[in-house]
């Protein structure tokens, strides 16, 4: 595993994440619904998949949280497991798994932070969260291998119209229906709506 150097404090330090999904121990910080294909497949498989037990179960509010920004989603073979142990194999090899190592590290701007390559040659992206227990808030590294980027809104649409498909047949309608479910306006045809169809089909497998 490679630690590389932050090319400077610049982005957004915008961020999403659930609380109600328990999967990372502290003081790792990750939302596998925006960043984890392998998870938000699992996710897709385990919910209800019709529009009313959807909102009763609060499946829709879980895929709102995912954000309209854009999001940098992880498609390799590494589980959520795999990819904390491996980060936190390097930072404690280099002493930086503390509060103050890290931050120092680091650094606490929203604006700062590091990448550190996976033994699949993914790449992760590490920011500091101050306010937190879980202080170590990591996510795919844009332009990393075995990682596609799309908009947040793309992504809520695909995942809320995976879980109607297999009822439902693909037409802008239905593509309406999903996005209505989370608060989105309509699109005004199939080929409007051209990336939901194309993230939709990877969630598939």
């Amino acid at each position: 595993m490679a630690v590389r150097s932050p090319s400077s404090c610049s982005g957004t330090g915008q961020f999403y994440f659930m609380d109600s999904i328990s999967l990372i121990s502290q003081p790792f910080n990750f939302n596998p619904i925006k960043h984890h294909l392998g998870y938000i497949r699992s996710f897709i498989r385990q919910n209800p998949a019709d529009k009313y037990n959807m909102i009763s179960s609060g499946v829709t509010d879980e895929i709102k949280r995912i954000g309209s920004s854009v999001t940098d989603i992880y498609t390799g073979v590494l589980l959520i497991d795999d990819i904390v142990i491996q980060l936190k194999g390097t930072l404690d090899t280099k002493n930086l798994i503390s509060r103050k190592s890290y931050f120092k590290w680091v650094g606490e701007s929203p604006d700062c932070y590091r990448i550190i390559m996976l033994t699949d040659n993914s790449q992760w992206v590490l920011k500091s969260l101050p306010d937190t227990l879980s202080f170590i808030h990591f996510f795919p590294s844009r332009g990393s291998v075995k990682t596609i980027r799309t908009k947040g809104n793309t992504l809520k649409s695909a995942i809320i119209l995976s879980l109607l498909l297999p009822f439902s047949k693909l037409t802008s309608e239905t593509i309406n229906e999903a996005r209505s479910l989370i608060g989105l306006s309509p699109v005004r045809s199939l080929s409007e709506a051209g990336a939901i169809v194309e993230i939709s089909e990877l969630l598939g497998g």
